[in-house]
């Protein structure tokens, strides 16, 4: 049994809406690869489109994934929408849900 693995994640806007502008890819550059060391995973690269975000991440078997995503969703939108990275009249906002790989 391996003692890390990795995994492709991908996760959505609400809706596929293209609520991600450079200046919310920026913030989720920078703001993602801490939240993701937290739970013991180490963000290689990320891919972020207009709409969606694909992280690839280093991790261990026994990581907490679905705390993981929720700390990575919940809390860049809420971040990102508090202190004005995203506009006031296109919030970040996450779909449901998840997909997770490993490769």
């Amino acid at each position: 049994m391996p003692s890390v693995f990795y995994a492709h994640l991908t996760w959505t806007t609400l809706r596929r809406a293209p609520l991600i502008d450079a200046p919310v890819a920026v913030f989720l550059r920078r703001f993602l690869p801490p939240q993701a060391r937290r739970f013991g995973a180490q963000v290689l690269e990320i891919g972020i489109l207009r709409d969606h975000v694909h992280p690839l991440l280093h991790m261990a078997p026994a990581c907490p994934v679905s705390q993981l995503v929720q700390a990575l969703k919940g809390a860049s939108a809420r971040i990102a929408n508090r202190d004005g990275t995203a506009p006031a009249d296109r919030p970040l906002r996450w779909d449901r849900g998840y997909d997770l790989r490993s490769v």
